[in-house]
């Protein structure tokens, strides 16, 4: 899920599917936009500096607010732009969510 985080954030914020959108804006069929969902939703990447986030990952099966988390990598490193991420956490909540 991680490859497109921005559809996944506005879909699982508001139920909209955007990608669809605009497959049928290029086909000349313009539909106002409905929100279906008034949710948070975010993404947390892993590395160095968010370590506190491995445990939380490795057991996502105990947070029902996870969508979507993966380590690719258990070496933790720093962040340097989109260098550096050893995995992800996608998460859907009625609330914004701290994971500290």
């Amino acid at each position: 899920m991680c490859g497109d985080a921005t559809e996944a954030m506005v879909r699982l914020s508001t139920g909209y599917d955007y990608l669809r959108a605009g497959i049928n804006l290029a086909f000349g069929e313009f539909e106002i936009p409905v929100p279906s969902l008034n949710m948070c939703s975010g993404i947390y990447f892993l590395s160095k500096e968010t370590e506190y986030l491995k445990p939380i990952i490795k057991n996502k099966e105990k947070y029902p607010e996870i969508v979507d988390a993966e380590i690719y990598d258990d070496e933790l490193r720093e962040l340097q732009g989109i260098v550096g991420r050893s995995g992800y956490l996608i998460y859907q909540s009625d609330k914004r969510k701290d994971w500290r």
